[in-house]
């Protein structure tokens, strides 16, 4: 991915370009959002990173993707010394990795 390449600004730009495009449905939404909110994050932008991490969270359809979200809404929970809201996040997100038999980095 572009964004292990430290390509973010890049990420946001094609992310943002088929967000316009209206998705074919709404956990592929959802997706983008969340990879462009991590982009975000990346280049500095947090609040625009996490504002696009909620809306991915609000989309999303499929278990793996709601995962994915409130992982990274954890990371923005963290970034924002809420240390008590980053850990239930993180404890949803592994619960939905868990559930679906799908462990990060497995």
């Amino acid at each position: 991915m572009l964004s292990g390449l430290g390509r973010d600004a890049e990420v946001v730009a094609v992310a943002t370009r088929a967000l316009s495009r209206a998705p074919a449905d709404r956990d592929l939404a959802a997706r983008l959002r969340v990879a462009r909110a991590l982009a975000l994050w990346q280049g500095g932008r947090v609040a625009a990173g996490k504002g696009e991490a909620h809306r991915a969270l609000d989309q999303s359809e499929q278990p793996l993707t709601r995962a994915r979200a409130l992982e990274a809404l954890a990371l923005f929970a963290w970034k924002d010394q809420e240390i008590a809201r980053a850990g239930e996040q993180a404890a949803q997100s592994l619960a939905l990795y868990e559930t679906a038999g799908s462990l990060p980095g497995m």
